[in-house]
């Protein structure tokens, strides 16, 4: 999936958005979080109330209505709750809650307009100059390029 644009079906941009935060807070140590990665995972509440509920037999049959329940909330809550210091078992967790919405939705929910961003990953765009530099000859302007934001 294009890291650039929108998922097409509210299915995929759920899925994009966990990796999408989870690998900037688990893997980048949220050195690039800002308000724009602040309003992914808030807006999942809203994307999960356009489909149907986690269905209880969506993983275990032994679910009871009420724990069917309890785990729709904590998809709900937890999403709320996502920030830079998340931890690594509440990233863990949002992704299995959301994948089980997902195959509890099977049809494809048309995504609408967003309310956020995309970041551009500057990491890329530093190692082009780098690179550039580097095939030219000039070490110390490709090893500056490395440190450019």
């Amino acid at each position: 999936m294009p890291s650039e644009d929108h998922a097409p079906p509210v299915q995929g941009e759920v899925i994009h958005i966990c990796g999408k935060v989870s690998r900037e807070i688990l893997d980048n140590g949220s050195c690039n979080w800002s308000r724009e990665y602040k309003k992914l995972p808030q807006a999942l509440p809203d994307y999960f109330s356009m489909g149907n509920p986690i269905p209880a037999s969506a993983f275990s049959s032994s679910l009871q209505p009420n724990q069917q329940q309890d785990e729709n909330k904590e998809l709900a809550a937890l999403a709320k709750s996502i920030h830079a210091d998340s931890t690594e078992e509440d990233l863990y967790r949002l992704t299995e809650l959301t994948v089980k919405w997902v195959i509890g939705n099977p049809q494809p929910i048309k995504l609408k307009q967003v309310n956020y961003q995309r970041q551009q990953n500057k990491t890329g765009v530093s190692f082009k100059r780098h690179h550039r530099a580097a095939q030219k000859g000039n070490t110390w302007q490709a090893i500056g390029s490395l440190f450019d934001t």
